[in-house]
């Protein structure tokens, strides 16, 4: 009956939890906070508003893993899972994430996933068992595995992106950070199932677990970078990256479950927009 209010306070609580995290867990409030605008978060936190605050919420505590506060860890995230239960998958991905750093550790994680696909319908029997409201309905359907990769390519781009920025800077940025080294390896394992896990109906609900630390992990690998000029260039790339993956967001601002524009806009669809106007 007081929808406006409850959208108020959980805004109210959601952006304080976002502002509150780059604040006090990056390196660069200012490149969070770019990142938090053009990769659609702020965006998306007006229509999935149970989801966003508790995402927060999960990213917050990282805080908690990173300083093996494990009790604090797991209260914030059973509190969170009152508001939506999904964010439990985070207990064991988050404390797996800290003790990840072998070699043969990353080699096992590509047998799994190899194994992860190779078992797609006994994984989709179990995701099933734990979100059984999803049977019979449009989220599941046959998804192919190329046409599952083609439809999640902006996210499997920019993982692979962030991969590739840790790679290169890693014995700097990543190998004796210990919250870079588990929000790396919460990318690794956002590629992991990007590739091998594809098939998952609402596969983005479990990505952006891992994929939303990536506000945090992108400037606090870029300000290990000593050198001032490359710096400066890897800031700007990032910058580009973030514009224009703002501006592949705000294609499809129209479109149901973002509802950020109340309308198509003309300047995505300049041929058609030209088009209607000689012929009438």
């Amino acid at each position: 009956e007081n929808y406006i209010l409850v959208f108020a306070v959980f805004a109210f609580a959601t952006i304080f939890l976002y502002m509150k995290i780059a604040y006090e867990q990056s390196d660069s409030f200012a490149l969070t906070f770019f990142l938090f605008m053009t990769l659609g978060m702020y965006f998306r936190t007006f229509n999935t508003v149970r989801y966003y605050f508790v995402l927060a919420v999960a990213v917050y505590a990282l805080r908690y893993v990173v300083n093996s506060q494990y009790i604090r860890f797991l209260l914030c995230i059973l509190a969170a899972a009152f508001f939506h239960k999904s964010v439990l998958v985070v207990i064991p991905i988050y404390l797996v994430a800290v003790y990840i750093s072998k070699k043969w550790h990353y080699i096992a994680l590509f047998v799994a996933g190899v194994g992860f696909l190779l078992a797609k319908d006994l994984i989709m029997k179990i995701a099933l068992v734990l979100y059984p409201s999803y049977e019979n309905t449009s989220y599941i359907n046959e998804v192919g595995i190329l046409s599952g990769w083609i439809s999640n390519a902006n996210g499997i781009i920019r993982c692979f992106l962030i991969l590739g920025l840790c790679l290169y800077f890693y014995k700097d940025a990543v190998e004796n950070d210990r919250a870079n080294k588990v929000y790396f390896n919460l990318n690794i394992f956002a590629v992991m199932l990007y590739v091998f896990g594809v098939y998952l109906p609402l596969l983005s609900r479990f990505t952006y677990y891992l994929m939303v630390p990536h506000i945090l992990l992108v400037p606090n690998v870029i300000s290990y970078i000593e050198d001032a000029k490359v710096k400066r260039k890897v800031i700007g790339l990032v910058i580009v990256i973030g514009l224009l993956y703002f501006v592949l967001f705000m294609r499809g601002a129209y479109d149901e479950g973002f509802r950020i524009l109340p309308y198509k806009s003309w300047i995505f669809g300049v041929k058609e927009y030209i088009y209607a106007n000689e012929i009438n």
